[in-house]
């Protein structure tokens, strides 16, 4: 058993506490010292509910009256959350209690016994007990805990207690029962499979009490999966525990303590004063001990308790930004989901997946009606819904959806959330692409019923962001809407219109360079050869910095769109993983900027800025002839109607196209980028935007055109003197340029270059 710094405390005060509260001068017998966990609680006489010790009056024991010794019982009975769910109106289907799983009932006389030996005796007899419980005899139910060698027995004339198990005082013998806190095994005989499990077999029964395993899988153990009982596929290759904090020994109650417990209660932040980070005013540990409150900590009002958020999340013990350093967006994913979504992605036992009203029931992780210790087991993946946390914050969470038919046919679909079956490390789900491709788990639907002639309908009190759908042979799906719990998630969800238009605009002008390059190829064959090619000198066009400016900017482009594909559709570009493609492009993307800024710099102080303006005077006449040549001239091989400089090396269409692009989609995408990537950072800012939903979308369309552009603009390059000229030009920094004159000779006039005729008299 673990040990903290806190227990030694613990156990010292509990044996000071209960010296002066049984009295002082009442010895104690010497507490066993072959057993540790022992030596927390003194020995104590049993009495039966009228007060009298049981070997008087051979009545059953009443924990009530033997605690009520040193206990304020009373108090603990108003502040039992385990009592109060037991005392309350039966319930329906999968939220009524079992009588078995009671640990609080009614008496004849209209008084409540509380069953404190159920948590706190060590091994109890839980099959006795349930059997007494199981036969309406619940006030025998503690003393059946307590059947063991020697102590008690059953007998004609009622219980018979054996004096040998007494000591001097009359206090029962260390060795025939000690109390201890609750462990995990005592939480596991209600609600669900704990402890360890490399030797236990497992009978699933089918029993629908509200157990956690058979509702949601959850295993608290810290039992390796290849070394427990079940007969899981692939078992051999899987090495964790079923939950990570069982193998490092937590109990449930580390966890789920008490609310006044003075070594965990923390006051809530609406009461506490907003100058104390700690509050040192702390129960008093005899006090505690008198009257511990049985209301444990919970997560958002589970089991209907009545405070919300009473227990620490999972920040409250681990620092999430340690160990989380290759997620993009972090932050934003801790805002948006729980934890428990990447570590617990699966599921290890057999959960219930629809139940009616004959019993018949339907298992996930297994195709058996009744699952045994040989029935093959398939972990399986929960489905995500909205969750209400213990901060208060509501955050895609795990969940197994149980339907359960009723006997009119009428279907309704429950939700349990899943939080235990924690694991991490290389075990937690680390694949980006489980959520971001286009088969998201976010979105993946999770069968419900084999077969039901009307859809089942859900269940109250959770907010469901799905719908049920039909599926083929009269099955019903729930399918997963994230939209609905307002995520957008980069990757998996797409415009269809940007992607549409932006596609689209690519397709025709690559359509377009098409046909233009396969005219100009037919008409330079049928063109006869010139007698003497234009005269040409090397002219020096563009400085060192342009050329590496333009050649990283081109490699940034190329690579910001290459990674932008592998972010908006991760199965594009194999081999890469979702996380790097979306570090990648958000660095790229930046050094794109850094270099457009440069570049701006650059050209304003050098005056080369004056390259991208148009001048007002003729422009318009200079365009039409600039255009008429793209569509005519050059199919003839008509000179260039405009005449390159270093001073002038833009024609008029290029400078109306780069004053789009400088002016309207570069910054578009820079706009556009930087707030998706500040999303986290600044989420008001990317809100008042619009957020993801419309950014995103902007910035493909955007990305869209950027490619058409590119694609205009490398085939361009081909329209010079020789293909490759304009691209040697910006390699080199020299290019060709004609000493003829610019412009289309007038109508009967020869091409420069020709012979002429010879002039007649």
């Amino acid at each position: 058993m673990k040990r903290r710094s806190f227990a030694a405390a613990t156990v010292l005060g509990a044996g000071l506490v209960f010296a002066i509260g049984a009295g002082a001068s009442e010895p104690h017998a010497t507490a066993h010292a072959e057993d540790p966990a022992r030596t927390i609680h003194p020995t104590f006489p049993l009495l039966d509910r009228n007060g009298e010790h049981v070997l008087d009056s051979g009545a059953a024991v009443s924990p009530t009256a033997t605690c009520g010794r040193c206990h304020d019982t009373a108090f603990i009975a108003e502040h039992d959350l385990h009592a109060k769910i037991s005392r309350r109106e039966p319930a329906a289907g999968l939220a009524r209690l079992t009588a078995a799983e009671r640990t609080s009932w009614e008496r004849a006389d209209g008084t409540f016994e509380t069953d404190c030996f159920v948590c706190h005796v060590v091994a109890p007899n839980d099959a006795a007990r349930r059997a007494a419980l199981d036969g309406g005899r619940a006030d025998d139910a503690p003393t059946a805990e307590l059947v063991r060698a020697g102590l008690v027995s059953s007998g004609a004339a009622g219980w018979e207690w054996q004096a040998g198990a007494f000591d001097a005082q009359r206090h029962v013998r260390a060795d025939f029962v000690a109390v201890q806190d609750p462990t995990s095994e005592h939480c596991g005989a209600c609600h669900g499979l704990a402890g360890d499990l490399s030797t236990a077999i497992v009978d699933w029964t089918g029993d629908v009490s509200p157990r956690r395993t058979l509702r949601t899988g959850e295993v608290f153990s810290g039992t390796r999966l290849h070394d427990s009982t079940f007969n899981l596929e692939n078992k051999e290759s899987r090495g964790r525990a079923f939950d990570v904090h069982a193998e490092r020994l937590l109990e449930c109650v580390d966890c789920h303590h008490s609310l006044n417990h003075p070594v965990f209660r923390e006051a809530r932040e609406d009461v506490r004063p907003e100058h104390l980070r700690f509050d040192a005013r702390r129960l008093d540990l005899r006090d505690y001990l008198e009257r511990p409150s049985h209301e444990l900590s919970l997560a958002s009002g589970e089991g209907g308790h009545d405070e919300i958020g009473t227990m620490r999340g999972c920040t409250a013990c681990h620092d999430a930004t340690t160990g989380h350093e290759w997620l993009p967006y972090a932050e934003r994913h801790f805002d948006r989901l729980s934890c428990a979504v990447c570590h617990v992605p699966e599921m290890a036992a057999p959960a219930l997946r629809s139940i009616d009203a004959a019993g018949d029931v339907a298992w996930r992780g297994t195709a058996a009606s009744v699952p045994d210790a040989l029935t093959p087991i398939a972990p399986w993946a929960p489905v995500l819904i909205p969750r209400r946390e213990a901060d208060g914050r509501t955050r895609l969470a795990p969940h197994n959806l149980v339907t359960e038919i009723a006997a009119d046919g009428e279907a309704t679909v429950r939700a349990f959330p899943i939080a235990h079956g924690v694991t991490s490390g290389k075990d937690a789900l680390r694949d980006c692409s489980a959520c971001h491709d286009q088969d998201s788990r976010l979105t993946r639907p999770i069968a419900l019923v084999a077969s039901s002639p009307r859809p089942p309908r859900l269940a109250e009190g959770v907010a469901w962001s799905g719908e049920i759908r039909p599926r083929a042979g009269g099955a019903w799906d729930y399918v997963p809407d994230h939209d609905d719990a307002g995520l957008y998630v980069l990757g998996h969800d797409s415009s269809r219109f940007a992607n549409v238009a932006g596609i689209g605009t690519v397709a025709a002008v690559a359509f377009a360079i098409g046909l233009h390059a396969l005219a100009r190829i037919i008409a330079a064959r049928r063109r006869p050869r010139r007698a003497a090619a234009p005269r040409r000198e090397r002219v020096h066009f563009y400085s060192r910095y342009e050329r590496l400016w333009h050649w990283l900017q081109a490699l940034a482009i190329f690579a910001l769109m290459a990674t932008g594909v592998g972010v908006a559709f991760p199965a594009a570009i194999l081999g890469t993983d979702f996380a790097t493609m979306v570090r990648a492009h958000n660095v790229i993307g930046f050094v794109v900027v850094a270099n457009a800024l440069l570049a701006a710099f650059y050209h304003v102080a050098s005056g080369e800025i004056r390259q991208f303006l148009p001048s007002p005077a003729g422009f318009f006449d200079a365009a039409i002839r600039q255009t008429r040549y793209y569509v005519a001239g050059i199919f003839r091989d008509d000179p260039h109607p405009f005449e390159r400089s270093p001073q002038r090396k833009l024609n008029p269409l290029q400078q109306l196209t780069y004053l789009g692009i400088l002016n309207v989609l570069l910054p578009l995408q820079t706009v556009t980028g930087i707030l998706i990537w500040s999303a986290q950072r600044w989420p008001a800012v990317d809100a008042w935007f619009g957020g993801l939903a419309l950014l995103v979308p902007l910035h493909a369309l955007g990305a869209w055109l950027f490619a058409a552009f590119l694609l205009a603009h490398i085939y361009l390059t081909t329209t010079g003197p020789t293909p490759l000229a304009h691209v040697k030009a910006m390699i080199r920094g020299w290019d060709l340029e004609s000493t003829e004159p610019h412009g289309r000779p007038e109508r009967g006039t020869a091409l420069p270059g020709t012979p002429q005729p010879e002039e007649t008299s």
